[in-house]
């Protein structure tokens, strides 16, 4: 009865610079506490009480945006524009009202936690690190976060005569990582793929599959190309009893 909704405090500042009518440079810092955040938390075991979701978080998202948007060329028959953008984000749960860390998804020996002083659903598990007697295994260590800090998107366009357009826009993140579900369900369920874990750690004694689980997170970062398209207008015709036909692809 008591749950409210979150309340996300926000300070941004910005800048907008045109420059030689072909350059546009923004320049963007935020800084947001998300307060009273939904967290479903366990409870005490003695209390014989299951986990309910309660506003008993805080959350910290701050980092900053630079936008570049540029008139390639422009003049009667053809003009191209880019654009680009890099954002870096730095995600922390600064609090989460006194509850010890728990599990917010994943698997039980590899999974993504809720903890103070870490980004939301990091990931913790078994870690193999190599030591003076070779290689050990680290419980519970921190394998990488899901959050990706670095992202961003880019765009180009092209056009000739007012006729023909053609058009590209992707986006990229760098710095996540992510649990490669499709292997761990394959090796379950019986094929093991070569190469995942190295010769050496299993050389060394290092064969129980919970022990290896750092070695199912792999990076997140990518660079994708998300539309490729063209367009042409053919204007009218017919005796303009067909005023305007685009076909585009």
């Amino acid at each position: 009865d008591n749950i409210q909704s979150e309340i996300a405090k926000t300070t941004e500042l910005g800048l907008d610079i045109g420059l030689f009518k072909r350059l546009t440079l923004s320049l963007t810092y935020y800084n947001t506490r998300t307060e009273g955040a939904l967290f479903t938390p366990p409870q005490a075991p003695t209390t014989g009480l299951a986990a309910q979701e309660d506003n008993v978080g805080e959350i910290l998202n701050k980092g900053y945006e630079i936008a570049l948007s540029a008139s390639i060329i422009s003049n009667e028959k053809h003009r191209l524009n880019g654009r680009v953008s890099y954002n870096y984000n730095e995600n922390e749960v600064v609090s989460t009202g006194g509850a010890p860390e728990f599990s917010v998804g994943g698997f039980s020996f590899l999974g993504s936690f809720v903890k103070e002083g870490q980004p939301l659903g990091y990931l913790r598990g078994a870690k193999v690190v190599s030591g003076d007697d070779g290689y050990e295994v680290e419980r519970n260590a921190y394998l990488g976060t899901t959050f990706s800090p670095t992202f961003g998107t880019f765009g180009l366009d092209y056009t000739w005569n007012n006729k023909l357009t053609l058009f590209l826009n992707g986006d990229y993140q760098y710095g996540g990582q992510g649990v490669n579900v499709d292997d761990v369900l394959r090796y379950f369920g019986g094929v093991n793929d070569e190469d995942r874990f190295p010769q050496e750690v299993i050389d060394g004694g290092i064969t129980s599959f919970f022990d290896l689980a750092g070695y199912w997170v792999e990076d997140a970062n990518y660079v994708k190309v998300r539309t490729i398209g063209a367009e042409y207008n053919f204007g009218s015709f017919m005796d303009s009893r067909v005023k305007n036909l685009r076909i585009g692809f």
